[in-house]
Parts: structure tokens; sequence; C-alpha cells
């Protein structure tokens, strides 16, 4: 693993480039979750990915490391408040760790960013959603991360003890269930029925509409991320289905 990804971890602390310092957490990604997403990555082959939201850069460091195991070229950021909100700690520690030149970044909201690589045709072996963490900004995510994500590619999804990142989820698993499929062995299984009654009660007290994502969740054990496979890409019977079609979510 990079140094710099290891002295981080062990100090807790991140630095700007004038040598100011910033606590790391609780705005990035833990290191069991970034070990994973490493794993993620290298395990697909993944050459070129992607990520939305970029914070003090430690998902870039975990992904740009796996690229480069993997002997990839380039890795691609989007967060337009990363000078505002992260002082630019984010590409200042991509720098450090050496992985400038395998570097892309877009300082602009995604739904901007992801349509113009849409345009350009890029094509990305894996993608990490972890930016605007509202319902409608992770489902925008995942609508343009389907269109530039290659057959068996992965799609992770932070943070699925949000009920908004639950609810994206769940769209997923109802409505685009031929092409997308969750890999249970990245952090999910099944859980006991006590528990599982347990969590489907206290999800519909806090969501009572969320009758799907309460059942569906009640029965997973999840870490704090979700990923899912790639298995089929969108083709003309899709686009020329019914209008109706829709499944609740």
């Amino acid at each position: 693993m990079n140094d710099l990804i290891r002295q981080i971890y062990e100090t807790g602390v991140v630095e700007d480039r004038d040598g100011r310092k910033y606590d790391v957490f609780p705005s990035s990604i833990s290191r069991a979750d970034g070990e994973a997403i490493y794993r993620v990555v290298r395990d697909s082959g993944a050459v070129r990915t992607l990520e939305t939201g970029m914070a003090y850069g430690l998902s870039s460091l975990f992904m740009l490391q796996a690229v480069k195991d993997n002997g990839g070229t380039q890795h691609v950021s989007m967060d337009p408040y990363q000078a505002a909100w992260w002082h630019n700690v984010g590409l200042a520690n991509v720098e450090r760790a050496g992985f400038a030149a395998n570097h892309r970044f877009f300082a602009a909201p995604s739904y901007n960013a992801m349509p113009e690589l849409l345009k350009a045709g890029e094509r990305f072996d894996a993608i990490f959603i972890d930016g605007n963490h509202r319902f409608e900004y992770s489902l925008i995510d995942f609508i343009f991360g389907d269109q530039l994500l290659n057959k068996g590619g992965c799609l992770i999804l932070h943070d699925p003890w949000m009920p908004s990142i639950r609810k994206a989820i769940s769209f997923i698993v109802r409505n685009r269930d031929e092409s997308y499929q969750i890999v249970p062995e990245y952090g999910i299984g099944a859980d006991t029925r006590w528990r599982a009654s347990m969590k489907f009660l206290k999800a519909l007290r806090e969501n009572p509409y969320d009758l799907f994502a309460a059942r569906f969740f009640a029965r997973k054990t999840l870490r704090n991320y979700c990923v899912f496979r790639k298995i089929r890409s969108i083709s003309q019977e899709d686009i020329d289905r019914a209008w109706d079609v829709y499944c609740s979510f």
C-alpha cells in the first residue's frame, strides 16, 4: 500500500499545500472501506476508474493505487467543493503519493462532468459513487455512471446506512435487475430472522412508505458500501420497451 495512505491513517490528519493540518475524520472513508474499494478495483482488473466526490482524497488514493497495480492508465475524480470545503487537500495528496500523471480532476458537480465524459465516448471499468448523498443526486450519478461503465465493470455505492442511498440501491435492484447484480462477496450477507424483523420495523418507523427497501435491507447484513456488477448493457429492446414500465422501489 502507498506510504502516504499508511501515514494518514496512522496520524489521523491530512495537510494542504501550505502545511495546514486537518482532521481526516469524520469526512474521510475508513481504512476498512478504502481497502475494500482497493480490493474491488484490483479484483475486477479495472484500468480506468471514476469517482464522484473526492474530499481529502483517501478513496482517490486507494483507487489510484489499484489502477496502478492493475497496469492501468487513469482515475477520474469530480468534486465542486475541492477548493472551498477541502482546501485542495485531495489534489495535494494525489500529487504527494506520486499519482498526478494518472489522475484527472473535474472541479464541477458530477451531473455536469459525467455528461462531458459520455459525449467524449469515454468508458470506465469501476465507478465509486460517493458525492452528493441526496437521493436524487445519487440516482443521477447512477444513471450517468451506467452509461459510462463497461459491461463486467463494478459500481460501488458508499454509505448504504443512509435512507437516500438505500433508496438508490433499491431502484437498481428493482428496475435494473437485468443489468446489475449485487456482488455478495463484497460486504453483504444474510441476517438472522430476529434481527431482520427488528431492522424491518425500525426502517418502517423511520420511513413508513419505503416498504420494499425496508424488506430488502432487513434481510441483508451490509458493510458501509454496496457493490454491483454490470452484467448487461442497455439494448435497443430496453430503449423500446413500454413507456410505462415501472417497479415500485
